[in-house]
C-alpha cells in the first residue's frame, strides 16, 4: 500500500493519480505482471489531498518509491509494508 501526501494544498491536478498508475503499470508489465489496484482520495484537515493506493504485487516483487522514481514528484510517498 502507498500513502501519497501532497506537499502543499495547491499542488493537486486531476491527472496526477492516472499518471502514477500508468508508470506503475508499465513497470509491472516490463516484469511480466498485470497491475491490480484500488485507490481512494482523502482531504486532510489542512486542506491538502491525500491518496491511499493498494496494489497487489506478486510474491518477491517490491515496488520502488514513486517519488524516488520521479513518477510522483509533487508529493511524498510512504509505502506501507
Amino acid at each position: 500500500m502507498l500513502t501519497l501526501t501532497y506537499r502543499d494544498v495547491e499542488g493537486f491536478e486531476p491527472c496526477h493519480i492516472s499518471t502514477l498508475v500508468k508508470h506503475i503499470r508499465q513497470w509491472l508489465q516490463r516484469r511480466g505482471f498485470r497491475m491490480l489496484y484500488v485507490w481512494v482520495a482523502e482531504l486532510q484537515s489542512r486542506g491538502a489531498l491525500h491518496y491511499h493506493v493498494l496494489i497487489w504485487l506478486p510474491k518477491g516483487i517490491t515496488l520502488p518509491k514513486p517519488d524516488k522514481q520521479g513518477w510522483w514528484p509533487q508529493v511524498v510517498s510512504h509505502p506501507v509494508v
